[in-house]
């Protein structure tokens, strides 16, 4: 085993790496994906098998390297017992020189996107933003996305620890954690670290983030800290359309209807985004009827 998978997160799994072919994954985590396999032979080498499966036709060149790679293989796994079998999916790794070798073979075929891969941890939260809206409520920088309800992360185990990785890897700030533990529902470390962020800035952006994940979090005694939390987000930027959009909807659980009608008639004087602001109407007329 190289450094590689150390570095950057535990391996892939064989449903990953068929998805990166076959273009299914969201752009954060297929970033997270191509970063990994910049550092890591064994999932690279997966990488190649599985390109000769999904797709019959190669190159003679790339032909000569899969097999050669399959030689090794073969040597390198004779005669060691229970391996464990998964079907087809079932591959065994090569060595490193190997692998490197195959990579020049058909690196036209695998060759990183590095323009799309995230430059930073910012990046990285803004594609998970793009893709989904994990609550009713508003975290900062959010698109309008149409809400659906769900119970838990859509993520894999490997998928959250790869994202994880890529994080880590670009040295990701306290705020920036909290941002990603808060998209990922795991509401205990998001609260953390957004708590840390707080203590070290006034923005408004982490104090709305934090009130998200108090109010998000189900925990009844955490509701006032989220009003708390949207109410200096307000008072450091009177305009923060997320917060004054949280706070609005804040209301309306707690069963402060008055409060909620006024808090959305003022939010729709200030927003402008066509989604969110007939998202607030419909809530408007929903408790004023």
């Amino acid at each position: 085993m190289t450094e590689g998978p150390m570095n950057h997160g535990q391996c892939l799994t064989d449903d990953s790496l068929t998805d990166y072919l076959e273009g299914v994954l969201d752009p954060a985590l297929r970033a997270a994906t191509e970063a990994h396999l910049v550092g890591c032979d064994d999932c690279r080498v997966k990488l190649a098998f599985f390109m000769r499966l999904l797709k019959d036709e190669m190159q003679p060149e790339e032909l000569v390297a899969v097999r050669s790679i399959q030689e090794e293989w073969t040597r390198h796994d004779r005669g060691i017992p229970g391996r464990r079998r998964r079907g087809s999916r079932n591959w065994r790794v090569a060595s490193g020189g190997v692998a490197a070798a195959l990579l020049i073979a058909v690196g036209t075929r695998v060759a990183m996107d590095y323009k799309s891969e995230p430059r930073t941890a910012t990046e990285v939260i803004h594609l998970l933003l793009a893709e989904n809206r994990p609550f009713a409520a508003r975290i900062s920088d959010q698109p309008h996305l149409p809400y659906t309800v769900t119970r838990g992360p859509s993520d894999t185990v490997n998928s959250y620890n790869l994202l994880a990785g890529q994080m880590n890897r670009l040295s990701a700030t306290a705020f920036e954690m909290g941002q990603f533990d808060l998209l990922q529902k795991d509401f205990t470390n998001a609260i953390k670290y957004l708590e840390l962020a707080s203590r070290e800035t006034a923005a408004a952006d982490v104090h709305n983030d934090l009130g998200v994940a108090y109010m998000e979090s189900g925990i009844e005694s955490y509701q006032s800290k989220a009003v708390t939390e949207f109410r200096r987000a307000l008072a450091a930027q009177p305009d923060f359309l997320p917060a004054a959009f949280n706070l609005a909807i804040l209301y309306e659980r707690m069963g402060k209807n008055d409060q909620a009608e006024l808090q959305w008639n003022q939010y729709l004087q200030i927003e402008s985004d066509h989604g969110w602001k007939d998202e607030a109407r419909a809530r408007l007329e929903g408790i004023s009827h």
